[in-house]
């Protein structure tokens, strides 16, 4: 399954403008892309499942009318709102997108926590890109937080194997690694 992560803006809030254009063209069908209106032509339209949403949602992707290129928005908005209120989420959030089917798209937040537990994570969060986040911690700990199961492809470490000598960061043992590592892929491949 092929997916995309979007960081909220505050069009998202404001006008349901999600900027799907880091899902690149070939992530939507080409006859996907409407005309700049209605009446120019829509599109052959995908279905979106969004959750905290109960009806799947039918769009198509506008295009502008000078240039024909992609608007990068869904034509359908109304229920971009809703989404971002049902499940809590604000301007510097980010969403997956994942195509699930030729046509069939599902939209979930990629932190549904409660307003106390994203508290609690901002504390440790420490820098942010529209590539990826990075957090200050125990990596064990903010995993447990903020990772959904089976949302991990791969884990690397540094070194990806138990070190022999001893460090001041406090490393365990070369025979124990493997049992030091289990509870980390317990908590992202659940």
């Amino acid at each position: 399954m092929d997916s995309c992560t979007i960081q909220l803006t505050e069009a998202a809030h404001k006008y349901g403008n999600l900027n799907i254009s880091y899902c690149g063209k070939d992530f939507f069908p080409l006859d996907t892309f409407g005309g700049s209106s209605k009446k120019a032509g829509i599109g052959t339209q995908i279905t979106i499942k969004a959750e905290g949403i109960s009806e799947p949602i039918k769009t198509d992707i506008p295009t502008d009318n000078k240039t024909g290129r992609p608007r990068w928005i869904f034509r359908e908005r109304a229920w971009i709102r809703s989404f971002l209120s049902s499940n809590k989420l604000k301007p510097g959030d980010t969403i997956t997108i994942i195509r699930t089917g030729k046509r069939n798209y599902q939209i979930t937040p990629n932190n549904n926590n409660t307003k106390e537990e994203r508290h609690k994570i901002s504390n440790n969060h420490y820098y942010k890109t529209n590539l990826g986040r990075i957090y200050l911690g125990d990596s064990l700990k903010i995993l447990e937080k903020i990772v959904k199961p089976n949302t991990v492809d791969l884990i690397v470490t540094s070194p990806p194997f138990g070190l022999v000598r001893k460090k001041n960061y406090g490393n365990v043992d070369a025979h124990k690694y493997v049992e030091w590592f289990k509870p980390y892929r317990k908590i992202v491949f659940n």
